[in-house]
């Protein structure tokens, strides 16, 4: 199963696997309109308890303050100091904690010295994040294929009858 809503600012997805057992698979993104991934959620539950999680998700007190937050103005995007460095242990063990944690590519990008295009990247390649498909280019459009060029008399005057090649 998978629900998507949006609003102006913010499209949710919820994707819902059912398990053996009576158990289900959930995952739930959060992202801008243009693709950013701001959050996610994921995790399995025995079916009888999504009722429970759902009214305890409704019911946070966090859901204010949260809105509130994400509507101020995002600060200016940090210096990328590690371009085209490889990842070292150390920083990918931070990034899956802080990430699981909460924290978001654009604030990890920040503390991690790296562009937010290369976090949502490795986030993917971690298994933590869905594929950052806004981040793909759009494929080229075709190339028109090129006349064939004529070197011969005969051919030019076929693409040329009306031209004077002196023969």
């Amino acid at each position: 199963m998978r629900l998507e809503i949006g609003s102006s600012h913010r499209r949710y997805s919820l994707h819902a696997d059912l398990l053996a057992e009576g158990r289900v698979e959930i995952t739930v993104v959060v992202c801008t309109t243009d693709g950013v991934i701001r959050g996610e959620l994921t995790g399995e539950l025995d079916t009888c308890d999504l009722s429970e999680v759902g009214r305890l998700i409704a019911s946070a007190p966090i859901a204010s303050a949260v809105e509130t937050t994400s509507s101020a103005a995002s600060p200016a995007p940090a210096k990328v100091t590690r371009h085209g460095q490889a990842w070292t242990p150390e920083a990918i063990i931070y990034l899956e904690e802080h990430y699981r944690a909460g924290k978001g590519p654009e604030h990890l990008a920040e503390e991690l010295g790296r562009s937010e295009k290369s976090i949502r990247w490795k986030l993917y390649g971690l298994k933590l994040a869905p594929y950052p498909g806004d981040l793909v280019p759009d494929p080229r459009p075709a190339v028109e294929p090129e006349a064939p060029k004529a070197y011969t008399v005969e051919a030019k005057r076929q693409l040329y009858p009306n031209a004077s090649l002196g023969a």
